[in-house]
């Protein structure tokens, strides 16, 4: 509509810089607000579970660990114990880091349980998509040997001991443990990763980088944090583990020649991405101790690849039946369990099974076959897989879909490689 003569004269002389408008701004409560930066949760390990010679040692400084109530078990002074362990989250990742998931605290319960059959002296440990890191800050604080020689996976104090410990210098504790060494890794998001470190420093386990010039055993950390992406070369993080002795070397010399691979890995609720399975069992396969790599893989093992890929190109991995991997259930109480890793405690007189750790929930009930695909896969590359955990820790998402039984529930399963671990093939074995 043509604008009147009066309507013109009445804006003229009105200068835009003096209208009070502001075209772009959103109205209070448009958007939700933004997610803060840290958010922090704190972890109880069971008291029973922990090593003698730990459960009196202030294991964490006490300026490091933030006073709460509530704690599950007290200090003297009526703060958080001494055996607490802080984390921190960050505020929001796309790739879930925000979350404390419950596979977490469910393998760190397991390590602990099994620690001398997976957390001897100098075992080199790698976590996978780590987020606040709980179970690997669980291998480093609680693993190892005992100092006084008490602990029974000390296996490896012989007139050697002083050498060995000047070869592992990152191995020794400030109280003169000989600890295992862990590196705990995700995806190298600048957030997620400082947020890693800074769990790994705040419990006392962090390994501070060398400054130029200095020398002399490092002691006070046993863990550092590194980006990787699954699937891809893994030097950066076998760099780190290089002149740690072998912890099967006083078995056998010869192991302890060549590169230095990691002894446990640790994958903890990384299952729900199916797209990364293949990746995920390419890393297992470079990184753990006598696993084929790519380097030297047999022909079979090409050849189980090969098939591997055909498989998936025409039917896929979707069609894995819950039925064929776990347990029938008995009754409605379903039972929990926790089993040995290994049907036996190494695969020979003195030798140390290397393992990869997996444990999860079925977050999506309607998806738990394609999370099984994992173990499908797995097997037909020629890993041995048992399962070994059961426990029922809750629903986190109240408001999601599916039966709550499943939701509530961590699996743990452990894979190994070899023929000493296809001789003891379990009843369980996918």
């Amino acid at each position: 509509m043509p604008l009147l003569a009066s309507d013109k004269e009445d804006r003229q002389g009105v200068d835009e810089e003096d209208i009070d408008v502001d075209l772009f701004a959103e109205p209070a409560g448009f958007r939700p607000p933004s997610p803060p930066r840290r958010t922090r949760t704190f972890y109880d390990p069971p008291r029973d579970r922990l090593p003698a010679w730990r459960r009196s040692a202030r294991c964490v400084p006490a300026p490091l660990l933030p006073q709460r109530e509530g704690s599950a078990e007290q200090g003297d002074e009526g703060g958080a114990s001494t055996h607490t362990i802080p984390l921190d989250l960050v505020g929001f990742s796309p790739l879930w880091g925000h979350h404390l998931w419950n596979a977490a605290p469910a393998l760190a319960s397991y390590l602990l349980l099994h620690r001398r059959q997976l957390l001897p002296a100098r075992a080199c440990v790698l976590e996978l998509g780590a987020a606040s890191g709980l179970p690997g800050i669980v291998a480093a604080k609680y693993g190892g040997a005992d100092p006084r020689g008490d602990d029974d996976n000390v296996d490896d104090v012989d007139e050697d001991g002083d050498t060995r410990r000047a070869e592992s210098e990152r191995h020794v504790g400030h109280d003169g443990a000989v600890l295992p060494f862990v590196v705990s890794t995700d995806y190298p998001d600048p957030d997620l990763l400082t947020c890693l470190r800074d769990n790994l420093e705040m419990n006392g386990v962090l390994l501070p980088p060398r400054r130029e010039g200095e020398g002399g055993v490092q002691s006070n950390g046993n863990a550092v944090a590194e980006g990787y992406i699954w699937g891809a070369d893994p030097h950066s993080i076998l760099a780190r583990i290089q002149g740690i002795p072998n912890i099967d070397a006083n078995t056998d010399p010869a192991r302890g020649a060549g590169t230095r691979k990691f002894d446990l890995l640790l994958l903890s609720d990384l299952i729900f991405n199916h797209q990364a399975h293949a990746a995920l069992l390419d890393t297992c396969e470079r990184c753990l101790r006598h696993a084929w790599s790519t380097d030297d893989e047999p022909a079979d093992q090409a050849g189980r690849k090969d098939a591997e890929h055909e498989h998936e190109k025409e039917e896929g991995w979707g069609e894995c039946r819950p039925e064929d991997f776990y347990p029938p259930s008995k009754d409605d109480s379903d039972d929990e369990f926790e089993l040995l890793p290994f049907p036996s405690a190494g695969t020979e007189s003195g030798a140390v099974q290397p393992a990869v750790l997996v444990f999860y929930t079925h977050h999506r009930p309607h998806l738990a076959s394609k999370d099984l695909a994992f173990f499908a896969r797995a097997r037909a590359r020629g890993w041995h897989c048992r399962l070994v955990a059961k426990r029922n820790m809750g629903v986190m998402f109240v408001n999601d879909h599916g039966e709550e039984r499943v939701r509530a529930t961590v699996w743990g399963w452990c894979l190994t490689r070899g023929a000493a671990s296809a001789a003891a093939a379990p009843r369980s074995e996918a």
